[in-house]
């Protein structure tokens, strides 16, 4: 049957359907002998509508699909010439097909209603249709091309392409992790929540209309076919509402024709959740043959539990919810979804602060461990090794009391924290060792550590100031490597403490004494200076520290064996600073070396590893590499994720510099989601009043000078540069990030007036710093040459714009954009 048959049958349906019974056999005799093959496909059709069906299902002819009567392939639609059919959606049929016309190649996926649904009811639908996808505009949802209406009355548009491989196939055939499998899905959630806000529902939500795109290594998220969406404030079509669902992932009420709202996709979220976690779907009566499947995290069971609730009023009020409770689990907190009890919170809490709660453990565990120690060296006084011995089990035993604290069933659920634990180790020292100076002090700036460590810094300073002194006071050996070591320690904590005047002051002393006291060739003396790097790196004084590692440097290599972890420390310093004095090639040969010898230190996971993994990511950053520099990152997050949990220091370090890593490789959005997270857990971890906030601000106002959004950029960059001042001395380095940031965030909102002293402020001080060929340097004197050319004083520019230019053109990958501006300005 061809088309033109096919209309012929459409008018004698319309004709003859409504008429009485005897003039619908009169008539349809008469077509009989015009016309046998007509009447006989009139006949049936005629058949199949009088069937006892619901008026919901409407007439028969509309659910003909003529598309294999009648081949679309190489029919131009519009613009678009048909190619072939690839699939069929709740109201027409998908073809792929190629533009024609408009001076340029396009491939799309070609929507039509079926043959005999261009009626209105049907004509409404697709208008409304190609109005909400209009207005659907997310990175995770295929988007709306084009539309019209064809000469035969057949609604079309054109949608996006979508290459892929739906969600459920896609995680399967690479065996992904469970941890990889809901990444993926909060970005269908992502969508889905998009699309609700604008008050619109999917209602056919399920793994074929969910494609998987791009390389494996880097997978992206798309939602097909809005095809039977509604418009929550629009008419209800309860035609659409029985036929437009896929049975298997439909919400009951939809299945029972009852109205539907965001709950429906809700449920079918459940669904595909379930499935993408145990394989098979949650219904028995919907599997595969033979599906068996996997066991599910309770957890997790409980989120899609929620989900598939019979009740639309019991499911998760939106999809931001339902992933949030998987965002919880993800970060090991609490699925409130699955349990509120006491227990269940101190258990989530002690895993999720695994370092935390060992450093807190550790501690105890040291002190028993150094006393029982310092006991055994007295036992040739056999009277004193006695009390020592008994002052020994009393400390095992008031410090088996503190561990017994940390058992949520003597808390009774009361929020745990690593940093009590630590308070209650430092307060037993002091309260039991009062007459013992010496061990009080050694325990002591080991404890300041820990609370270095937790970033309770006051904690630290004081601790260990009080760990200093007592040394001193009780006339202990001050020309001791135990007392010098004491003060590298002291002037690590005050430089993280951000008191840098201070921990110079100190180190100086500690440097001092190791001159005059230590072995130059020895360990003991290699150490201290591996301590003074640090001082320095936080400083930025990388020349000088290049200095110190030169100096220690024979006396590692010589002794690397006897050495141990601590000359693994020093090549690793070694790739850390070379790094920052833009000595690439020599900094990736120390990295690597420091990566194989971490690995072959600690198999399996270990903060070392991690550490050098993340500034592997770091230096490729700086090299340009950006999608390996991803890699690096993405990989010390995860470790450490392991080790430490989400809220440790450290992981969230790994987790901004995959923010940043993002930044480079042009990925804003996720880049800038990614310190949006960061922040968060910062926040919740150590409060607002901390420098290291100052950091990600700074590196999350950047992402918006790079999208051009030069007013957010600007709040944010006043955010940072207002914790700079207020944490960081005024001729402090690192107060050149922010006030170069927020200049450049003026100038992009030709504020150049305003911008120029905050220019002229970072470029003092990190010409004053800095040696003068340093990347941040040529970049900031870029920043300050175009605030002074645009205020039209281009002979003081020039000379900033034409030595950053030099230095530019040695760097072509890293600054392209920036070269090809200086050279249009003639420069």
């Amino acid at each position: 049957m061809n088309a033109e048959q096919w209309k012929k049958v459409q008018t004698l349906f319309k004709e003859i359907v409504d008429l009485e019974p005897d003039q619908r056999t009169l008539r349809l005799e008469s077509v009989k002998t015009e016309d046998p093959l007509l009447y006989d496909e009139l006949y049936s059709l005629l058949s199949a509508d009088s069937q006892e069906t619901s008026l919901l299902d409407g007439f028969a002819i509309e659910r003909v699909d003529l598309s294999d009567l009648v081949p679309m392939d190489g029919v131009q639609v519009g613009p678009y010439r048909v190619a072939e059919k690839i699939g069929t959606g709740g109201m027409g049929n998908v073809y792929l097909a190629h533009r024609v016309q408009g001076g340029f190649e396009q491939t799309v996926a070609l929507k039509l209603t079926k043959y005999g649904m261009g009626t209105p009811r049907a004509i409404e639908h697709f208008e409304a249709e190609r109005s909400i996808l209009a207005s659907l505009q997310h990175p995770n949802i295929a988007r709306l091309i084009d539309g019209g209406i064809t000469d035969e009355g057949r609604p079309w548009f054109a949608m996006e392409y979508v290459q892929g491989e739906n969600l459920i196939s896609w995680c399967d055939r690479l065996s992904l992790p469970v941890k990889k499998r809901l990444k993926l899905f909060l970005k269908v959630c992502e969508a889905v929540q998009y699309a609700h806000k604008n008050l619109i529902v999917h209602r056919d939500l399920k793994p074929a209309n969910i494609m998987v795109t791009g390389e494996d290594t880097d997978p992206q998220v798309r939602l097909l076919d809005f095809g039977i969406a509604q418009i929550l404030e629009g008419p209800d079509d309860p035609g659409s509402e029985r036929r437009a669902m896929t049975r298997a992932y439909a919400s009951p009420e939809q299945r029972d024709g009852r109205p539907t709202s965001t709950s429906s996709d809700i449920y079918s979220l459940g669904v595909i959740l379930h499935q993408l976690l145990s394989g098979c779907h949650p219904d028995p009566k919907f599997r595969s043959e033979g599906c068996l499947p996997s066991p599910v995290d309770r957890e997790l069971e409980a989120i899609c539990g929620m989900a598939l609730t019979e009740d639309p009023e019991r499911r998760f009020e939106s999809a931001s919810e339902m992933s949030d409770e998987i965002r919880s689990w993800l970060n090991e907190r609490p699925v409130s979804v699955y349990s509120k009890a006491p227990l269940y919170r101190a258990g989530k809490w002690l895993k999720r602060n695994r370092a935390a709660s060992f450093i807190g453990i550790f501690s105890i565990i040291s002190i028993i461990i150094l006393v029982f120690i310092y006991t055994m060296e007295l036992k040739s006084e056999t009277e004193r090794a006695q009390s020592e011995a008994d002052r020994a089990t009393r400390i095992a035993s008031v410090l088996g009391s503190s561990l017994l604290s940390i058992d949520p069933m003597q808390n009774q659920g009361q929020e745990l924290t690593a940093l009590g634990m630590v308070d209650m180790s430092s307060a037993y020292i002091n309260t039991e060792l009062k007459e013992d100076p010496r061990t009080r002090a050694e325990l002591l700036i080991l404890m300041a550590d820990v609370y270095a460590n937790l970033i309770a810094l006051e904690k630290a300073d004081s601790i260990s100031a009080l760990a200093v002194g007592l040394w001193k006071e009780s006339q202990q050996d001050t020309t001791s490597f135990t007392y010098i070591n004491m003060l590298a320690d002291r002037s690590i904590i005050l430089d993280k403490a951000g008191k840098y005047d201070e921990a110079m002051d100190v180190m100086q002393q500690a440097l001092s004494l190791a001159n005059e006291n230590l072995e130059p060739g020895s360990l003991e003396f290699a150490s201290v200076y591996l301590d003074y790097t640090y001082h320095l790196d936080v400083n930025q004084d990388y020349a000088r520290a290049d200095s110190v590692l030169r100096l220690v440097e024979p006396i590692y290599e010589n002794n690397a064996e006897e050495a141990g972890q601590t000359y693994d420390d020093f090549v690793f310093y070694m790739g850390t600073n070379y790094r920052r004095l833009g000595e690439y090639e020599l900094a990736e040969e120390y990295l690597f070396r420091s990566l194989e010898l971490s690995r072959a230190r600690y198999p399996g996971i270990h903060e070392k590893i991690a550490s050098t993994l993340n500034h592997i990511s770091s230096l490729y950053q700086n090299m340009g590499r950006y999608e390996d520099a991803i890699s690096y990152a993405i990989d010390a997050h995860e470790m450490r994720l392991e080790i430490f949990g989400p809220g440790h220091l450290n992981t969230i370090a790994a987790h901004s510099n995959t923010a940043r890593a993002y930044g480079g490789a042009g990925r804003l959005e996720e880049s800038a989601e990614t310190y949006r997270d960061v922040l968060t857990i910062f926040r919740e971890e150590y409060g607002n009043e901390n420098f290291y906030i100052a950091g990600i601000l700074q590196s999350y106002g950047n992402v918006y000078l790079r999208m051009e959004e030069y007013a957010q950029a600007e709040e944010i960059m006043r955010e940072a540069l207002d914790h700079s001042e207020r944490l960081l001395p005024a001729d402090h380095i690192r107060q050149a990030y922010p006030l170069k940031g927020l200049a450049e965030a003026l100038r992009g909102q030709q504020r150049c007036d305003e911008a120029m002293p905050f220019a002229e402020r970072a470029y003092t001080l990190r010409s004053n710093q800095l040696p003068g060929d340093h990347p941040e340097l040529m970049t900031t004197r870029y920043t300050l040459g175009r605030c002074l050319w645009d205020l039209d004083r281009q002979d003081e520019a020039e000379t900033h714009l034409r030595d950053a230019l030099a230095f530019f053109r040695d760097n072509p990958e890293r600054f392209e954009s920036q070269i090809r501006e200086l050279e249009a300005l003639g420069l």
